[in-house]
């Protein structure tokens, strides 16, 4: 009696798998078709979902760039401008928000998972980050994902260790799990150093890999909505042509200082007065070396960008590692010296080292007033440059232009 309904319904569960597998290469598909259309997109749906990251990675002519509020400014020498119309043979793909920091973008990372191997990628770092103990809950809370943060708990492609660090600081943002008792459960686990959690953590590893797997779906149907609502085709004409940086770079310093319109620290003077003045003089004098440096050293941020930069490592990338420089005029202003600042630089590049990936921190331009557009790290056109001539000459495997000081010095 039980065989001849077992039958049919292992029938239905086969069907259902195939139709399950049928759809999700379909969703592919379509994600893989609209990819290059989305590229230069800050979409919402890219930077929490899976779908549309994994795809872009899979194409040799984009280029995965991960930052923060950095990549929301539109100007023509922005990267996701300049590239536009593959100049050089390729794109980038932007992926990031306001107050993306390390941690955002390791669990954003991590998600992506295995597709990333081998796979050039592009993250940008603002100082900022590191000069606050950590980001603010808002902050994180708005940027927090459920989908990357079940990734980053029941990952096959990450170790135990790097969960285990990376859950400790999860939970320092405990209300981004209070509604989702299964990723809480194995959170804590992972967090407690014990053998009994360690157990705990496995015996509930089968149910966390289903629970991702059923987000994953939703995550396609999620990106295919998002698809049919757009509409996305991809009408970017391929027009290769020589860049002349040296050219572009004069045009692009000559409207930035147009812009700053005489700003006594080389800022956008429309920005300086709408947002910033204000703000400027009662900050005068406001900071000592002493508690810059202190603030730095303790700063959590360190710990995330380690947490990312192994992220980074296991999962097999090559990644560029991009840091704005801090305006020293600026921050002179508020009482922090250029020593003070050298201490920051330092900390990153051995942060970085330790990985051994590519890094530039553009600390030469410390001293220069237009590379950036305020004092919230925001790139000026001048500064965009700086960046996008780094980032094309990663793509093509040649020299980072900062290593070669005569290129730096024509620029200047």
């Amino acid at each position: 009696m039980y065989t001849s309904h077992l039958r049919p319904a292992l029938t239905a569960l086969a069907l259902l798998l195939v139709a399950l597998l049928a759809g999700v290469r379909y969703a592919e598909q379509a994600e893989i078709a609209c990819v290059h259309a989305l590229a230069p997109e800050l979409a919402h749906q890219k930077h929490v979902g899976r779908a549309l990251p994994r795809a872009a990675f899979q194409q040799p002519d984009l280029l995965p760039f991960y930052g923060s509020s950095e990549l929301k400014w539109q100007t023509r020498y922005d990267s996701k401008s300049l590239f536009t119309t593959y100049p050089t043979g390729f794109m980038v793909s932007v992926v990031g928000a306001n107050g993306a920091a390390s941690l955002i973008t390791q669990q954003s990372l991590a998600a992506v998972g295995g597709a990333m191997r081998g796979k050039k990628v592009v993250v940008s770092l603002s100082p900022s980050f590191f000069f606050h103990p950590m980001s603010a809950p808002v902050v994180y809370s708005g940027n927090f994902s459920r989908l990357h943060a079940f990734e980053v708990a029941f990952s096959a492609d990450l170790s135990y260790g790097l969960k285990q660090a990376a859950a400790r600081r999860m939970l320092d943002y405990p209300a981004t799990l209070d509604r989702d008792p299964l990723l809480a459960f194995a959170v804590q686990r992972l967090a407690e150093d014990s053998p009994l959690s360690v157990a705990l953590y496995y015996a509930a590893l089968p149910l966390g890999k289903l629970q991702t797997a059923i987000i994953r779906l939703q995550d396609h149907w999620t990106t295919m909505t998002f698809l049919r609502q757009r509409s996305p085709d991809d009408p970017m004409k391929r027009l290769p042509a020589e860049m002349d940086w040296d050219k572009l770079y004069r045009r692009a310093r000559e409207a930035t200082i147009k812009e700053a319109e005489g700003n006594p620290f080389g800022f956008n003077a429309r920005r300086w007065m709408e947002e910033i003045e204000t703000v400027a003089a009662l900050d005068k004098d406001s900071l000592t070396d002493d508690e810059f440096l202190q603030t730095m050293s303790v700063s959590k941020e360190w710990t995330d960008l380690d947490l990312l930069l192994q992220t980074l490592q296991e999962l097999g990338a090559q990644p560029l590692i991009l840091s704005m420089p801090v305006p020293e005029k600026y921050y002179a202003h508020i009482g922090v010296s250029a020593g003070a600042v050298q201490v920051f630089y330092s900390r990153l590049r051995a942060a970085v080292d330790r990985y051994g990936f590519a890094q530039e921190d553009f600390a030469e331009f410390g001293a220069d007033p237009y590379f950036l557009l305020d004092p919230q790290f925001h790139l000026s056109k001048a500064g965009w440059v700086h960046y996008s001539r780094t980032i094309d000459a990663f793509y093509h495997d040649q020299p980072l232009p900062s290593r070669d000081r005569s290129v730096r010095a024509s620029t200047n």
